[in-house]
């Protein structure tokens, strides 16, 4: 079983909040919040980029949404998001990702501090790398023969 169930919404049809679905259970119609809780995932969240689910009982005019399952049921939990069963938390961040400006959602750690991506951690760490052969250079040593 999952831990974290994360919806993007594109558009109005993918039962995420209030739209239901047949259960295989007694033919009873089911939302997805709902099925995701009978079947035990802890965490479901609901990210609305294009802000296609915006009534007040869906998204309330929010671009993120996240519910803990405590006791069977979903409760919502609000911003800074903090999945503390997980050690991961979720967070909107506004930026370029892959060439492509907007917001975004996000890991983050602790302090809602975005974690970085593989290719974000080897472009940081190229950047330091520059700068330390940088110096080096200025102390008269050539970081390439070294």
């Amino acid at each position: 079983m999952p831990d974290v169930c994360i919806e993007i919404v594109s558009n109005r049809e993918g039962d995420e909040l209030t739209l239901s679905r047949k259960s295989q259970q007694k033919g009873k119609t089911l939302s997805q919040k709902e099925l995701y809780a009978r079947i035990g995932v802890s965490y479901y969240a609901v990210f609305d980029p294009l802000e296609q689910l915006q009534k007040p009982e869906e998204m309330d005019r929010s671009l993120l949404r996240t519910w803990a399952l405590r006791e069977g049921r979903y409760r919502a939990l609000q911003p800074p998001v903090w999945l503390a069963a997980v050690g991961l938390g979720l967070t909107l961040w506004e930026g370029a990702f892959e060439g492509v400006s907007g917001q975004w959602l996000r890991w983050s750690d602790a302090q809602g501090q975005v974690i970085l991506t593989g290719a974000e951690g080897q472009a940081m760490e190229r950047q330091r790398a520059d700068r330390l052969a940088e110096r080096l250079r200025a102390m008269g040593i050539n970081p390439d023969n070294v």
